[in-house]
């Protein structure tokens, strides 16, 4: 029993739900900025063709025939809107809008103003305020029709004796419709608004989100929150830092083989699957050109470990080409110094880093030996007694001289 209410309301909530969303259902072809004023006409264009329909009898019968008369044209216009409802424009806009105008004051000189019709005459207000941007002399004209008619209203129709008097009781039953209905249509808006409020309130957390996701693709969080503040340079100094730096050799030849759609998709497996490394030891990629692979550990968080990460990354990365299809043999060179990292320039951001340790990474990634990780003595001292080396010797390295050298084997 209790199972059978509870679907039954469960329905009866849905059949409401569904009128809402049909009620203020917007068709798809419908510009953007005609949303607001589409929802608010559609809101009323059904009943206020019945009720203009209505008081053509009604006001036949108390033999106000002016406004018998006013409310044929009426029912027309709001029957040709109902009819292109789907075609909002300027031009129906225009006519619905002096309806409104003229048919109020029409009925607020010639019954009274106690019938309440100043209700409705609020109505017109809606049209400045929710007519598209583009709209700006609609907009301002509008508003000053609007304020004159409410002055018109005001000082000249509050005070004076009706045209056609009517029974208290019919009066009443007019003031009583016209609050409700302007009740209603004030109800109807605030549930769209709000409902529209609610969706665009999600869209936008929803795009922020892509955007924010996007961004920290491309750069670490900490300097995206930098630049979300605007902030004109961006350049830090880090003093303790790994970089290596990682290529496959006899690419040219390799990629020769391969159409250009292969090989995007080749070196689309193997770096993803470094990112996952990278990622697994909380390192910072910077960059990838051409074959080459460029990450960092101590920016732009310090890491005390950072030589330890960098060195675990490095064995992985050589042991996960075993998970590439084609036979290949990477170079790896790594050092250890001080940097300065940031974001340079107004387009294209991205974050790079500067410097003597980054030139010497490189150098030990080009001067390296194919399946092997070598590594400066900088980062050799720091990591010494954790895993086991080959000791190369001195290189002859441009710009530099010669240097000693260290081959990384793996962990003790």
């Amino acid at each position: 029993m209790n199972t059978h209410f509870a679907d039954a309301a469960k329905k009866r909530f849905l059949i409401n739900i569904n009128f809402f969303q049909n009620l203020f259902k917007i068709p798809e072809n419908t510009p953007q900025k005609y949303h607001k004023v589409w929802a608010s006409l559609h809101a009323i264009v059904f009943p206020a063709f019945i009720v203009h329909f209505t008081y053509i009898f009604l006001f036949y019968s108390l033999r106000v025939l002016p406004l018998s008369i006013l409310n044929i044209f009426s029912s027309l216009i709001w029957l040709i809107l109902i009819i292109y409802w789907k075609q909002i424009n300027i031009f129906l806009c225009i006519i619905t809008f002096f309806e409104i105008l003229i048919h109020q004051l029409s009925c607020i000189y010639y019954i009274g103003w106690n019938s309440g019709f100043i209700y409705l005459f609020s109505f017109s207000l809606l049209y400045p305020l929710l007519a598209p941007r583009e709209w700006k002399i609609f907009k301002i004209l509008t508003g000053i029709f609007f304020l004159f008619g409410f002055m018109i209203a005001l000082l000249f129709l509050k005070n004076k004796h009706p045209v056609y008097p009517i029974p208290n009781h019919f009066l009443d039953v007019l003031y009583s419709v016209n609050l409700i209905m302007f009740l209603i249509f004030i109800s109807l808006n605030i549930v769209y608004f709000s409902i529209t409020s609610d969706k665009y309130e999600i869209l936008l957390i929803h795009e922020r989100d892509k955007s924010d996701n996007l961004l920290l693709n491309i750069l670490p969080k900490k300097i995206a929150d930098q630049l979300k503040e605007k902030k004109d340079l961006i350049a830090d100094d880090f003093e303790k830092v790994s970089v290596l730096f990682a290529d496959i050799v006899n690419f040219t030849p390799l990629s020769e083989k391969m159409t250009p759609k292969e090989l995007v998709q080749f070196l689309n497996r193997l770096f993803s699957i470094f990112d996952e490394i990278s990622d697994k030891y909380k390192l910072e990629k910077i960059k990838t050109i051409g074959d080459a692979y460029m990450i960092t550990a101590g920016i732009p968080e310090p890491q005390e470990n950072h030589a330890f990460l960098i060195a675990n990354c490095a064995l992985e990365m050589m042991k996960s080409i075993e998970r590439i299809e084609e036979p290949i043999y990477l170079r790896i060179g790594i050092h250890s110094g001080s940097v300065v990292a940031g974001v340079i320039g107004k387009k294209k951001f991205s974050y790079d880093l500067w410097g003597d340790t980054v030139n010497t990474a490189a150098r030990m990634e080009s001067h390296g030996i194919p399946g092997e990780i070598q590594i400066t003595e900088n980062t050799y001292n720091l990591i010494k007694d954790s895993y086991i080396f080959e000791r190369r010797g001195k290189i002859k390295i441009k710009g530099k001289g010669e240097i000693v050298t260290y081959l990384l084997k793996g962990i003790k």
